[in-house]
């Protein structure tokens, strides 16, 4: 499954500011070539190896500046969702402009982190709610 970690967060960085820098792109489509899944939430492992909570902190403040930078991209960013849609994921999603999703069973939207004692900490407290009364 895609889960948000390290890697996929410098990947993530690198291609949006390819996108930001270009004048001939004027919107993106964030997709997943992995079927049935979206981004499942951030990466357990990449959590639990934090020893301190300035770690755990760094972590959420990267995640939320990179979701602030789409939520405020002047191009159109648009999440297609299939699939499992959780945690970080759906905090990706709702912090662009456009969401779309498959009408499939398997795709599924939820903060299922809170589950585990964790709330979503790359924005969605803020922007979930926000997006909600807007609609």
């Amino acid at each position: 499954v895609n889960t948000l970690g390290q890697e996929l967060h410098s990947e993530f960085i690198e291609v949006m500011n390819e996108v930001w820098s270009s004048n001939q792109i004027r919107s993106a489509v964030l997709i997943s070539s992995k079927p049935g899944c979206f981004i499942a939430g951030a990466d357990l492992n990449m959590l639990t190896a934090c020893t301190t909570p300035q770690e755990v902190t760094q972590i959420s403040q990267e995640a939320q500046k990179m979701f602030e930078k789409v939520e405020k991209s002047t191009k159109p960013i648009v999440a297609a969702i299939n699939g499992s849609c959780l945690g970080g994921g759906l905090e990706l999603a709702i912090s662009c402009q456009y969401r779309i999703a498959t009408k499939d069973k398997k795709t599924v939207l939820g903060s299922p982190e809170v589950l585990l004692g964790i709330l979503p900490g790359a924005g969605g407290t803020q922007r979930l709610p926000k997006m909600l009364d807007d609609l």
